[in-house]
């Protein structure tokens, strides 16, 4: 069976459990119905392939990680982009908030110091793993994973 006719048969099951009134029970499956018609049904599959695909990225530049540290004994590459991200954001905060920057120029620095905060959240997250509600979601996945 394919996860969309899964997640329909799914739906319709719970439809039953939850709506005792036929005429609401009735109206939400015509619903569910139209959601597979329009292919937010499918959207909303994908959305889980996704997620899998993801973490599989994730899990595979760990991976590297690992096997360039035994072969080379340090990943410099990481590091390099590491400290240049982190650097970087320290740098636009120090021009923000100790230099007098023009207004036009400023709006930009601060455009780029977001950036900056995001990639910095993401190395961090990266080296260290995710945050909880990250962790949540991975054992969803893995737990739709298992179950087929």
């Amino acid at each position: 069976m394919d996860p969309i006719s899964a997640v329909f048969e799914i739906g319709g099951k719970l439809i039953d459990r939850l709506w005792p009134n036929a005429a609401e029970r009735d109206a939400a499956k015509a619903k569910l119905v139209e959601l597979q018609q329009t292919g937010e049904l499918a959207r909303m599959a994908n959305e889980s392939e996704t997620i899998k695909a993801f973490l599989a990225d994730t899990q595979s530049a760990r991976v590297r990680d690992i096997e360039i540290i035994k072969a080379v004994g340090k990943n410099r590459r990481g590091d390099i982009l590491a400290y240049t991200a982190v650097g970087s954001m320290a740098l636009c905060i120090l021009l923000l908030f100790v230099f007098d920057v023009p207004a036009q120029s400023r709006d930009l620095l601060l455009v780029v110091l977001g950036a900056l905060v995001t990639i910095v959240k993401d190395v961090y997250g990266f080296e260290y793993g995710s945050s909880k509600d990250s962790q949540r979601n991975a054992q969803a996945v893995a737990d739709m994973l298992k179950q087929g």
